[in-house]
C-alpha cells in the first residue's frame, strides 16, 4: 500500500522516472540511476531519493542512513564509470 501511495504522489508531481526497490543491492540502483540520469527511487526500508546528472542527491531532512546510502550509492556509479 505504501509504495502505491508513493507511485501516485509522484506521478502527480510530474515524475516519470521513478522505481521502487525492495532489496538494497547498490550495484542495482547504480545501474538504474546512471542510466536514465534524472528521476526518483524508493528503496524499502531506507527511504526516497532523487537522482540527477547520473548521481543521488541528499534528501531533505537527511538522517545518517541517508547519508550512507547515497555515498555508497554514488561511490558504486563512479565504479561503473570507471570500467565502461
Amino acid at each position: 500500500m505504501l509504495f502505491y501511495n508513493l507511485r501516485r504522489r509522484w506521478q502527480k508531481e510530474g515524475w516519470q522516472n521513478m522505481r521502487m526497490f525492495k532489496h538494497y543491492v547498490p550495484q542495482m540502483i547504480a545501474k538504474h540511476v546512471s542510466r536514465l540520469f534524472r528521476g526518483r527511487i524508493y528503496i524499502d526500508g531506507r527511504g526516497g531519493y532523487e537522482f540527477q546528472n547520473g548521481q543521488l542527491l541528499v534528501p531533505i531532512k537527511a538522517q545518517q542512513h541517508h547519508f550512507q546510502t547515497v555515498k555508497e550509492i554514488n561511490s558504486e556509479i563512479r565504479r561503473l564509470k570507471e570500467y565502461a
